[in-house]
């Protein structure tokens, strides 16, 4: 039986399952970008990569302290607070001018990702029942695919007017979708 409580668990993990989406986008859409980037930054690519391994290296420190911190309270506010950092600091990262400025707005978007990547896990857990939590932790393990691909469909389509639209575009979808949360 379809339930109302049921409508809005599938709607909650639906629209989880696109926040995951994009929090991928987010991490995905900088490596295409590289040169681009570089170039408006006056920056060279491989400054540009070292900003990917250190954000890569601070998502992963700040989901043990999200993860920690959801082990204490309630997890969906988490989620939501984390999606408005790696939002914000999207915004922030299209404002940067220079090499230090978007190491900065990037690590800071690399915590709220943290967070997504954390949470993520439990959230699936606490929203689905054990018997479909097989199929429902396989999409969102799918939409983190997705999710980059997008980022780098993206960063090679609308990043080629202006390296910050794809920036854009991400932040107000996931600033979108943790208000639908």
């Amino acid at each position: 039986m379809f339930t109302r409580q049921r409508a809005r668990q599938l709607f909650a993990f639906a629209v989880f399952i696109i926040l995951a989406s994009l929090d991928n986008a987010a991490m995905g859409v900088l490596p295409p970008l590289y040169a681009i980037i570089a170039r408006d930054l006056q920056a060279s690519d491989a400054a540009l990569g070292s900003v990917t391994a250190v954000y890569l290296l601070v998502v992963a420190g700040a989901a043990v302290l999200w993860g920690y911190r959801g082990d204490q309270q309630k997890r969906k506010p988490l989620l939501f607070w984390g999606t408005l950092v790696w939002v914000a600091a999207m915004l922030l990262t299209t404002l940067s001018t220079n090499i230090t400025q978007f190491l900065l707005f990037q690590m800071i978007t690399a915590v709220g990702v943290g967070g997504i990547s954390s949470l993520g896990f439990s959230v699936v857990s606490d929203l689905v029942p054990a018997r479909r939590r097989g199929l429902a932790l396989s999409l969102w393990s799918v939409s983190q695919g997705i999710g980059a691909s997008f980022g780098a469909l993206l960063a090679g389509t609308v990043g080629a007017f202006d390296w910050r639209y794809p920036f854009w575009t991400i932040a107000v979808i996931g600033l979108l979708f943790a208000l639908l949360f």
